[in-house]
């Protein structure tokens, strides 16, 4: 919503009634304060409204440094007196004491009116929230609960804490304990953090030697989640460190979902850097399951690229790897490598001996199954109408649907049929 341009904390300046100001402002304000609070202030409805003139809480709210959350009222007015009602609420007022300077216009005096001109006030019950320079940060029309009451003030405070820590950084700042509080702030704000991330972490020296202050261990915990930063590689460094601090489990899951994030982000957005970066902090964490991580990461974002050359090459890359005789995983792959064969003989026969050595470790319906389907496509009928029986065979004793076996059957001995098998 726009506003008329003008000095907002210079306006109410009443020169004529300078010598009285403060008198007549608490009696505008609020002629039922309940009790005289120190320092410039009244308590009502356990609110320590600010007392003194609209250009004097501008002043104090400059030298704090302070949000300044202003009531407008009216007596006898309803939705005033639920806003009273809610603000006296302990938790509603000691956030608000806390956090704002207060200040409380009735609608209907001198103020009240320089309000609805100046600021657009329609009626009581409105709430405005100021930064510490006048601007007006949030137009409130009321608030039905207290947690309504409270979530509007964290939320002009917290975004009002970004302000104010941006323009600190923008001029230099870099010390250790504000890099700490900007990044926390900047993800709280789902703001990128990365560089501040980074910053802390090079400034503390934490890649340089073993994280072990339970802050500094911490702020690295948080943010390793995110692998654009070199959190992950200080706690990959000092993990026996965060594992007593947080729990092996803790810190293997979060590990996991960091790569796993990174990984499907490199899928959407294309983005072979990061996929490295997930495959490199794979390779760092040595987790038991790791090159099926990272073999699984890299058909995944080949397949979303289409890029069939270099799947083919992960397939082979991991079975020169693989050093155990599961017969699952050389069918696993003898399969991954079909798909993405094409016209190209050697791969056809390096999928083959897979499958081979397949059926050789222990002999199923599936990769017998599958074996025939390579021996349609390469034309040897006859060996893979045999392959397809001793498929059917176990699929039988096994109770396994085996009406894919049994297609292949009649596509052999069907002549006009042969050569529609696709693999």
């Amino acid at each position: 919503m726009q506003h008329t341009s003008f000095t907002p904390w210079s306006w109410l300046l009443v020169t004529a009634i300078a010598s009285n100001q403060t008198a007549v402002q608490a009696a505008i304000i609020s002629p039922n304060m309940s009790q005289t609070a120190p320092n410039n202030k009244f308590l009502f409805n356990g609110i320590d409204y600010y007392q003194g003139s609209w250009e004097d809480t501008q002043r104090e709210a400059t030298t704090r440094q302070q949000l300044v959350f202003v009531e407008i009222f009216a007596e006898n007015y309803a939705p005033s007196r639920l806003i009273g009602d809610l603000l006296s609420i302990p938790a509603v007022s000691d956030y608000y004491n806390n956090n704002f300077i207060n200040y409380r216009v009735n609608i209907n005096s001198y103020i009240g009116k320089e309000f609805m001109k100046n600021y657009h006030v329609q009626s009581a019950g409105e709430l405005l929230f100021f930064d510490h320079e006048g601007k007006l940060l949030l137009r409130q029309n009321g608030a039905t609960d207290a947690n309504k009451l409270l979530s509007i003030a964290k939320s002009v405070n917290k975004q009002n804490t970004l302000d104010i820590l941006t323009e600190e950084y923008s001029k230099g700042t870099r010390k250790s304990d504000f890099l700490y509080e900007y990044a926390y702030q900047l993800r709280l704000n789902k703001q990128p953090h990365d560089q501040i991330v980074n910053e802390y972490i090079n400034k503390e020296k934490l890649q340089k030697h073993k994280c072990t202050e339970v802050e500094g261990l911490k702020f690295v915990y948080d943010f390793a989640s995110n692998l654009r930063t070199e959190a992950i590689d200080v706690l990959l460094k000092n993990k026996k460190v965060f594992e007593e601090q947080f729990g092996a489990d803790k810190v293997a899951s979060k590990i996991d979902k960091a790569i796993s994030t990174a990984a499907n982000y490199a899928v959407e957005a294309h983005d072979e850097t990061m996929l490295q970066r997930a495959c490199e902090v794979a390779e760092k964490n040595a987790a038991p399951n790791k090159m099926d991580m990272i073999f699984d990461m890299k058909w995944q974002y080949y397949e979303s690229i289409k890029d069939r050359k270099n799947q083919a090459k992960i397939a082979q890359d991991y079975m020169q790897q693989y050093k155990a005789e599961n017969p699952v995983v050389f069918h696993q792959k003898a399969v991954a490598l079909l798909q993405v064969a094409g016209n190209d003989a050697e791969l056809w026969k390096t999928a083959q001996k897979w499958l081979e050595k397949s059926i050789e470790l222990m002999p199923n319906y599936h990769n017998q199954k599958d074996y025939a389907r390579l021996l349609m496509h390469l034309g040897d009928y006859a060996t893979a109408k045999k392959m397809a029986e001793k498929a059917i065979a176990i699929a039988k004793i096994s109770n396994i649907d085996y009406s894919e076996a049994q297609r292949m059957i009649e596509i052999i001995t069907t002549p006009t049929m042969k050569g529609s098998v696709r693999l």
